[in-house]
C-alpha cells in the first residue's frame, strides 16, 4: 500500500487506510452488543458519565471482538483497531443522538483506552471527533 501510493505521507495514509479497512472488515459497522448481550444495558445504565460508559463499552467488547470471523488473521495493531471501531460503533448506536457535551465525555473515555490510529478509528466510528 505504501509503495503503491508513492511513499511519503501519501504512502503512510494508504497504509493506515489499509489497516483500518482490514479491521473494519471483521467488525463491520453495527453495534456488536445489540440485544443486551451480557447485560450491557443494565450495567451501562449504572454509570453516571459518558466517559465511564465509553470505557465500559471497550472493556465489554474486549471479549466479543476476538470471537468475530477473521479476527485471527488480523495483525496485533489491526486487532486493536478492530476493538476501537467496534467500540465506536456501539457508542454511535447508543449515544449518537446525545448532546455535544455528552459526546465529548464519551470521547474522553475512548482517549483513555486508545491512542494513535486506533483512537482515530474509534472516534470516527463513534462520530464524536
Amino acid at each position: 500500500a505504501y509503495a503503491q501510493a508513492g511513499g511519503g505521507a501519501g504512502g503512510e495514509d494508504a497504509v493506515q487506510a489499509y489497516h483500518i479497512a482490514n479491521a473494519q472488515s471483521v467488525v463491520g459497522s453495527n453495534d456488536l452488543l445489540k440485544d443486551g448481550k451480557g447485560g450491557f444495558e443494565i450495567v451501562a445504565a449504572l454509570f453516571k458519565g459518558g466517559k465511564d460508559n465509553a470505557k465500559y463499552t471497550v472493556e465489554k467488547l474486549a471479549s466479543v471482538v476476538p470471537k468475530m470471523n477473521g479476527y485471527e488473521n488480523l495483525t496485533d495493531s489491526e486487532k486493536t483497531i478492530a476493538l476501537a471501531i467496534a467500540s465506536g460503533n456501539v457508542i454511535r448506536s447508543r449515544w449518537g443522538n446525545e448532546s455535544e457535551k455528552k459526546k465529548k465525555k464519551l470521547a474522553e473515555g475512548l482517549r483513555e483506552k486508545f491512542t494513535g490510529l486506533a483512537l482515530d478509528a474509534a472516534l470516527t466510528a463513534a462520530g464524536v471527533n
